[in-house]
């Protein structure tokens, strides 16, 4: 079993710059996302 310090559900706008700062931090992240693209709104 693996062992996360955060999980992020959904890489859009939000999701992705905290996923970023949370492993810059050298935290263990786990970001998912439901689509094969990652940015959300970002791609319209």
């Amino acid at each position: 079993m693996n062992h996360w310090d955060v999980l992020i559900v959904g890489a859009g706008n939000a999701g992705l710059p905290c996923a970023i700062e949370a492993a810059s931090l050298g935290l263990r992240t786990l970001l998912v996302e439901k689509d094969v693209r990652i940015g959300g709104c970002l791609h319209t």
